[in-house]
């Protein structure tokens, strides 16, 4: 699991096929999860539950920042 803050401070984090990508604009939270079938990227809701581990892994990351 990778988590990093961007240079233009959005927040990626990603596993195995599985990436989030976390954009705060005014203190309102934007998540773009997204997953990799080997040809191209397919946009998945932010409560499939395959997404919840990288919630965690990027609310660790910003507790420890």
């Amino acid at each position: 699991m990778k988590v990093e803050k961007l240079q233009n401070g959005q927040y990626q984090v990603t596993h195995e096929n599985l990436t989030l990508t976390q954009t705060v604009i005014k203190g309102q939270r934007f998540n773009d999860c997204t997953v990799f079938d080997g040809h191209y990227y397919e946009l998945i809701s932010q409560h499939d539950e395959r997404m919840n581990p990288l919630f965690i892994a990027l609310h660790n990351f910003k507790c420890n920042e």
